[in-house]
């Protein structure tokens, strides 16, 4: 029956003990030892010397460990390792030995760690395992602790690579013992006394410099090869300079003549080839600018350069490119506001045949109302004269028709026109739509409510009031007049500070059926409800607006200063700069439309460095950096992340610069300042939040804590979740509850009840 130490009983470990304290069957202890029972054997042996019983010295414990692991040798045959280093250590300092390995995987060594490679069961039936990564490691890590003084796991792994792998291979198969702070060397065993602690630094450079001195060699072994070829070549060249000297002594004078004679003939004969050769070169250079400059077509000046990235006409080639480009983003542009003015005219057009038919409808109505005011004076004439009572009654015959009708009674009614003004009171007859403000009736359209002022009077902003009505609608009221700005029949309504507009003008932004405009305080519109989104710009006065899922910037007379043509567009704070996107890529534009910074980023997010100044996070393909408003590189484009995350309090300063910027690379996060200096070692899970003190939330195996610029330990890392630090105290999640938290790392509850 196979040992379980699960369900092992005493009495087994006790018959167990007998056979091995009788030595009939020594292989036991490995069984033993892999089931952890040898606690139990070493337990009893010391008890029977503490009660006299036994008939072994004090020693006998430790050579019994020693002659029993002699009998159960195991045989480590494998020769091929695939694991640079067994890396062994106390499952209490899990932590710690997490940043030792990761400091080895970051310098390039396959580490095998129980933390991981054993589903952190350490101490668990995974003997096997362990004895196949030991016979696989190249070299073995003793992570020595005080719990891994104790650790019977960790004892076990560091004799057994010692007596049987690295004493039959010492040099090959290391042996090194990391610690992390000081220690006593009385602390570690007898037959490791000798060999030398180090750190984890250590132990790369150590196992890094058979590489260095490998590469060396090689590097002075070619060096070396290339001298000797260098003095053969120069040997055998003045051997044939002597040879040709003496030759030329020997030679007679007419030989020697003639020899010149046919070196000077060859010479020519090379340098009219060679001249040939660069003729025909510039001929193909000259047929190819040529034929760039008769099509005058990009692509054409695009392969030239190419192709002559040196050549004669490469100014010329890239001053064309650039005309030509730009000419096409003009006719671009010219179209783009070709379409613009072809939907205002259709708009105006629109509506002016609308004025004309609202004219028209009022001339009717204007000579109804003289035929109804006709029609009552000749009743009341009816009334004195009986002979017009027939008539009389076929008036009251025609009012009987029209009950049904939807009427609007009309007090102190008043039409101007341009010829004469009427005021009565009436009983009238229903006309589609009526709007009512300041008790003023105006005639509008069934889909445009208030398309042009609706009273003389202006108010003040101030005195002026969003309210809903009974239909969930919103409009404008007066606060103490109570009169009606606008009817309530607005989805939306958002009031612009004038402060916030460079020439003090009021507006308010308007939202209906799902297009937005704004109106001013008369309830007239300044820019009409046919945009998708409107945004205002801070102290200008001018919008950024989105019609047809194109962005473009509009002022508040609804006159287009950008055209539409951007996917994406925000202002840049207290500058004249926009961020824009076209296309795919993301750029700089001023208020005129010209490019400050070219369309070759992935993305772009300003951040205020100085008033007026700004920076730029900048993102090309994976990687991350800054850049300046020239388009200077800041801090150079190669991490995998930036965290600009800044506390509130900071936010509000002029310059927001943080000292340092948490960035992460290689996997691993850090700090640097703007001018890229490593402020932070890259050796944390994550770090973010930091504030203008240099204090960051820092992560180690999923704990979070609080460190400052120069690494020291605020808070441990012992908490959930954390939020940034404020002044004197910071923010914690434990046991999923909020807490702040000062450098005494005092707690008190966010939340008591």
């Amino acid at each position: 029956m196979p040992i379980n130490r699960l369900t092992m009983n005493t009495f087994q470990a006790k018959e167990l003990f007998e056979l091995l304290k009788a030595r009939e069957y020594a292989t036991f202890f490995i069984k033993l030892y892999e089931y952890g029972v040898t606690s139990y054997i070493f337990a009893q042996f010391q008890k029977e010397f503490k009660e006299g019983t036994s008939k072994y010295d004090p020693n006998f414990y430790e050579r019994l460990l020693l002659a029993l692991r002699e009998e159960a040798t195991y045989e480590f045959t494998s020769k091929n390792t695939t694991i640079d280093i067994f890396f062994s250590f106390s499952s209490k300092n899990m932590g710690e030995a997490q940043v030792a390995v990761n400091k080895l995987r970051s310098a390039g060594f396959s580490v095998f760690f129980s933390g991981e490679d054993l589903g952190l069961q350490i101490g668990t039936t995974y003997f096997g395992k362990v004895q196949e990564a030991l016979e696989q490691a190249t070299h073995f890590a003793l992570y020595f602790t005080e719990e891994a003084k104790t650790s019977n796991w960790v004892r076990a792994e560091y004799e057994n690579f010692y007596q049987h792998i690295h004493l039959h291979n010492p040099k090959e198969r290391r042996f090194f013992i990391i610690y992390e702070s000081h220690i006593n060397h009385q602390d570690l065993p007898i037959f490791l006394r000798s060999t030398q602690t180090c750190k984890t630094e250590d132990v790369i450079a150590f196992l890094k410099q058979p590489e260095l001195e490998a590469e060396e060699q090689a590097r002075l072994k070619k060096e070396e090869a290339e001298r000797q070829v260098r003095l053969k070549k120069e040997q055998e060249e003045a051997e044939k300079q002597a040879r040709l000297k003496k030759e030329q002594e020997e030679a007679e004078r007419q030989a020697r003549l003639k020899k010149e004679q046919e070196e000077a003939e060859e010479r020519q004969a090379r340098l009219k080839k060679e001249q040939e050769q660069e003729d025909a070169n510039l001929s193909r250079e000259e047929s190819t600018y040529q034929l760039a400059k008769d099509k005058d077509q990009v692509e054409l000046y695009y392969y030239y350069l190419n192709k002559y990235k040196k050549g004669k006409y490469v100014n010329e080639v890239r001053e064309r490119i650039e005309a030509l480009e730009q000419k096409l983003l003009t006719e671009e542009q010219t179209i783009l506001g070709k379409e613009q003015e072809e939907a205002e005219k259709q708009a105006r057009l629109k509506k002016e045949q609308e004025e004309a038919e609202r004219q028209t409808r009022l001339k009717k109505e204007q000579e109804e109302a003289e035929k109804q005011a006709r029609l009552k004076k000749e009743q009341e004439e009816v009334k004195k004269q009986p002979r017009l009572k027939k008539e009389q009654e076929g008036v009251k015959e025609q009012t009987s028709t029209q009950k049904n009708v939807k009427t609007y009674k009309l007090t102190k009614y008043i039409l101007r026109t341009s010829f004469f003004i009427v005021s009565f009171s009436v009983l009238w007859y229903s006309y589609p739509k009526i709007f009512i403000a300041n008790k003023k009736y105006v005639e509008t359209k069934p889909d445009d409510k208030i398309n042009k002022k609706i009273h003389k009077k202006t108010y003040k902003w101030e005195d002026l009031d969003i309210k809903a009505g009974v239909n969930k609608k919103y409009g404008i009221v007066h606060k103490t007049k109570k009169d009606t700005i606008t009817d309530f029949m607005y989805d939306f309504i958002y009031l612009n500070e004038k402060k916030y507009t460079k020439n003090n003008i009021n507006f308010a932004v308007v939202k209906m059926n799902n297009k937005i405009g704004a109106i001013d305080s008369t309830g007239s519109y300044l820019v009409p409800l046919q945009y998708e989104e409107l945004h205002n710009m801070g102290n200008i006065d001018m919008l950024v607006a989105k019609t047809n899922t194109k962005y473009g910037v509009i002022d508040l007379k609804n006159r287009i200063k950008i055209q539409f043509q951007y996917e994406r567009l925000y202002r840049i704070r207290d500058t004249d700069m926009l961020v824009a996107k076209r296309g795919t890529k993301y750029g700089i534009i001023d208020f005129e439309n010209k490019i400050k910074v070219q369309f070759q980023y992935d993305s772009l997010c300003s951040i205020t460095y100085e008033k007026g100044s700004f920076l730029m996070i900048a993102k090309k393909g994976s990687y991350w950096g800054i850049i300046n408003q020239r388009e200077d590189i800041v801090l150079p484009i190669k991490y995998e992340n930036i965290d600009f995350y800044r506390p509130y309090s900071q936010r509000k300063k002029d310059n927001i610069m943080p000292p340092i910027i948490a960035v992460k690379l290689n996997g691993l996060w850090g700090g640097v300042d703007i001018k890229g200096n490593t402020i932070i070692k890259f050796k944390y899970q994550r770090i973010y939040c930091c504030n203008e003190d240099g204090i960051c939330i820092a992560v180690i195996g999923n704990k979070f804590g609080y460190i400052d610029k120069n690494e020291n330990i605020i808070i441990p890392f012992s908490y959930e979740e954390a939020w940034a630090w404020t002044g004197s105290y910071g923010y914690v999640k434990l046991n999923n509850r909020w807490y702040m938290i000062n450098k005494q790392q005092q707690l008190t509850s966010m939340y008591p009840h």
